[in-house]
């Protein structure tokens, strides 16, 4: 199945739960009594095109794809409280739709979503096309509340001891306010133990992301009657028809599924009859049936939400920006909604931080998950790594909104002071995330936006993005010093600035743009440190060059692409490119010789084309263009059906493409997602919407193009040192947002109205072309293996695979809505019988058994 690791998703030591309430990455773990998981979906955004044909030449087997199978499987974490939160506070967990404070003599449960307070409403006006389009917003009622569960331990020990148990590999650093306000390495627990609560009785916390559990272990001779558990927060409470105990809330039902009650004995359970008994007014206890009162007992409550538990308003959690580090493991931004204890009345205090979390290689453990409070005004937060895996992250604040959680600069940043609307900012973070380098305003009395940000090799940081401010801070000898104005008189910049590498001063900051409106949406440097910006222009004395592939724009809106020399004083190219319609590019990536690569969308058939696998588009679609040192071009192509937002590229110019696909976009033979989800109800039609990966040869060609979930959106891709894709996004809003898990997956529904995922694809074995069929490419036939056993195959179908299924002995042990697979199942000793069974869109099924021995 698919699990976020225990990576919350955003889950081993689970800051990511803590983080990202829910940064996806997947791990294919088969269980035999699952569930179906429930498909999510979302709107459309990209305009339905003829589907074009696809040049298939030069698909190899190393072009076969499969969803990374270790990524991940986090789980439930528990930091203790070193002074991030409310001093009563003595553990603290978030997860996808909720958060958990434990104090002395009660658990506090906040579940959904609460509407963000804005102060300062900044102005979007006037800035041009950034990322595509962001989700559809959840239909649900703007002003939902959150709910706040209170169960009081009545008649407790006042004092019990409350120890974290089973720690984790991660950390977790919060650089709220000044320094000396920072909490960093706050070490994270999978379990908290309450010792003594009742006498004789110990209350364990723990679970997953799924769902939390807490065990009440009652010692041989002591009295469970003792237990009494008071509910405040529930409109209503009540036990219901299946022993579960339901508590109303104005944000859904909280339900406590009815208590497994069990004694061990050496290695073998006994069930135990119990149930949950209402001791009085909003007051709960348990009562057990006969056991042996010589030996323990365990009272072990599962508490689950109600799938539309993810409240209302406009709280969400996005991945943004994504880089592997030189071990290979995945370094995630993006922002989340954070907030502190809540008072009787509710939470007190709600704001919107970046985040940075990092997993290991195999995506199955959190290295660590730092916060920057204050930090983000709904908006991209980019990130780059330098040589010694120093992170560098951007975004824009609207300035003292949170109060002591806004955005606080370090000491002799380059910009201390808040500019104006709201301002840019940037940071910088050690490699294990344990401390703030830097971090700087960045702005002048308009708005900023950052779109991009990459750093070199001596650690210098390069931002681009868009001003309105006629005062943004500029520095002597560059390029353009000056806003050119629009015919209105108001300013619509690109900016492009360099930053030394502890944030002290500008070595260069500059303007980029004509007399109009334009924005910087991608940036990346060279090994002369030389930046390349992308982004688009409606200014038609947007400064180029000659000798480019379009020194003049062709329609009313263009991208362009801008070589910047290292000192900021002139350019060494920079062209439009674009047609008669609306283009922009999103993302730039560059090879080792410094050929820049850009991706976007455009509306405009006349988008110039060079060598393309796809030469023709009508309507809107995204393209891929590789510009060689003087920028022209070396290929242009369309890919019909997709929008282009994030790209990455080998050394050697192969080219690594993600964004977002229509209904119409192509895969395709051998894919790991050929089709979209179908709808979670019936009544709710397939996802219109999803995203795409594409891989493109050094001159052009494709190598493959695979979907990803449905509802999913605005990827960013990076690649580690074995040409492996990771990619990060958003996941539209329940119930039309979803990511390819399987049963018993971390998260197998929705947590909010956004989530963040993160994955990592890798190449599969050869599968057959020739005619419908599976493909085991191990285990072999008749081979004797060890337990669990990877079994990695593929299909191939006349239509497309919709549902790829494992029998083992004629049991199903694993779904998934994939057609390339590569998953570990567990087998006992002996011989066994394998089947890979699938189903294609008109309903065939076609299979493929072998046979294995298990020593």
């Amino acid at each position: 199945m698919f699990r976020l690791q225990k990576f919350n998703p955003f889950v081993v030591p689970a800051v990511l739960v803590l983080v990202l309430a829910c940064l996806i990455a997947f791990r294919f773990m088969p269980k035999q009594d699952t569930s179906q998981h429930r498909a999510q979906m979302q709107k459309p955004s990209v305009v339905s095109q003829p589907r074009p044909e696809l040049k298939l030449a030069g698909l190899r087997d190393q072009d076969r794809l499969r969803i990374e199978d270790s990524y991940s499987n986090l789980p439930l974490s528990f930091e203790p409280n070193q002074g991030q939160t409310d001093p009563r506070v003595k553990f603290l967990s978030r997860g996808r739709n909720r958060t958990l404070w434990l104090t002395k003599d009660e658990a506090v449960l906040a579940v959904g979503r609460m509407r963000r307070a804005i102060a300062h409403d900044a102005k979007q006006t006037n800035i041009s096309p950034a990322r595509s389009p962001q989700p559809a917003r959840s239909p649900q009622k703007e002003d939902a509340a959150q709910a706040v569960l209170r169960m009081k331990f009545a008649g407790a020990n006042s004092d019990p001891v409350i120890e974290g148990e089973d720690k984790q590999t991660g950390i977790v650093s919060y650089f709220t306010g000044t320094p000396d306000q920072w909490r960093t390495k706050i070490p994270v627990y999978s379990r908290v133990r309450y010792s003594s609560l009742y006498p004789g009785i110990d209350l364990v916390f723990y679970g997953n992301n799924r769902q939390l559990e807490y065990d009440l272990v009652v010692s041989p001779g002591s009295d469970p009657g003792q237990i009494k558990l008071g509910i405040s927060g529930a409109e209503s409470v009540r036990i219901d028809g299946d022993g579960n105990l339901v508590l109303n809330t104005a944000a859904g039902e909280v339900i406590q599924q009815k208590p497994k009650i069990y004694q061990r004995k050496g290695t073998i359970l006994t069930a135990v009859a119990g149930d949950y008994v209402i001791t009085g007014k909003n007051e709960v206890g348990f009562r057990l049936g006969n056991y042996d009162r010589k030996a323990a007992v365990v009272i072990d409550p599962v508490l689950r939400y109600a799938s539309y538990l993810t409240g209302g308003g406009d709280e969400d959690d996005v991945g943004t920006g994504i880089a592997v580090d030189s071990s290979n493991r995945a370094v995630v931004s993006g922002w989340t909604a954070s907030h502190t204890f809540p008072g009787e009345n509710g939470p007190a205090t709600i704001g919107l931080s970046a985040f940075v979390t990092k997993l290991d290689f195999t995506g199955s453990q959190m290295i660590f998950t730092a916060f920057v409070f204050g930090s983000v005004f709904h908006d991209t937060v980019p990130l780059a790594l330098d040589a010694a895996d120093n992170i560098y992250i951007a975004g824009s604040t609207n300035g003292n909104t949170f109060g002591d959680d806004t955005f606080k600069p370090t000491p002799g940043a380059f910009q201390g002071t808040f500019g104006g609307k709201t301002d840019a900012w940037v940071a910088k973070l050690n490699s294990n995330g344990t401390r703030l380098i830097y971090a700087t305003f960045l702005g002048g009395s308009g708005d900023e936006r950052t779109g991009g940000i990459a750093v070199d090799s001596a650690g210098s940081a390069y931002i681009t993005g868009f001003t309105t401010s006629k005062n943004f801070p500029v520095t002597a000898g560059v390029f353009q010093r000056e806003c050119k104005l629009k015919s209105d008189g108001s300013c619509a910049s690109a900016f492009v600035t360099k930053l030394s590498p502890l944030g002290t001063r500008a070595l260069y900051s500059m303007y980029l743009g004509g007399h109009g409106s334009q924005s910087g949406q991608g940036i990346a440097v060279n090994a002369n440190a030389n930046a390349f910006v992308a982004g688009s222009t409606d200014a038609r004395d947007f400064p180029t060059t000659a000798g480019t592939v379009q020194p003049v724009p062709a329609g009313g809106e263009n991208a362009f692409v801008t070589q910047i020399s290292g000192s900021g004083s002139h350019l060494n190219y920079s062209t439009f490119l674009g047609g008669s319609n609306a283009d922009s590019a999103q993302a730039i990536a560059l090879d080792a010789v410094g050929n820049a690569f850009v991706t976007g969308f455009t509306g405009s058939t006349n988008f110039p084309v060079k060598n393309a696998f796809q030469p023709r588009c009508s309507g809107s679609c995204g393209f891929v263009s590789k510009l060689n040192t003087s920028g022209r071009l070396v290929y242009s192509t369309f890919i019909a059906g997709g929008v282009g937002t994030g790209i990455a590229v080998t050394r050697d110019g192969i080219a690594y493409i993600a964004g977002n696909a229509g209904t119409n976009f192509q895969t395709t033979q051998i894919a790991f997602q050929r089709v979209f989800p179908p709808g979670q109800f019936p009544d709710i039609p397939p996802s219109p919407t999803g995203i795409f990966l594409t891989k493109l040869g050094a001159t052009g060609f494709l190598s493959y193009a695979s979907l990803f979930g449905g509802g999913v959106s605005n990827p960013s891709v990076a690649l580690d040192r074995s040409a492996n894709p990771h990619f990060t996004g958003t996941v539209g809003f329940p119930p039309f947002g979803t990511i390819p898990v399987t049963p018993g997956a971390f998260q197998e529904t929705q947590g909010a109205e956004l989530d963040a995922f993160v994955a990592k694809v890798v190449a599969l074995c050869a599968l057959s072309t020739v005619n419908r069929t599976v493909t085991i490419c191990g285990p072999l036939d008749g081979s004797t293996v060890a337990s669990p056993v990877r079994v990695t195959s593929g299909t191939t179908s006349v239509t497309p695979v919709r549902l790829t299924q494992i029998y083992l002995d004629g049991k199903k042990v694993f779904q998934a809505r994939l057609s390339a697979i590569s998953v570990l199942i567990p087998m006992s000793r002996g011989a066994h019988r394998l089947t890979v069974q699938a189903f294609d869109t008109s309903e065939v099924i076609f299979n493929k058994t072998i046979r294995v021995n298990v020593r």
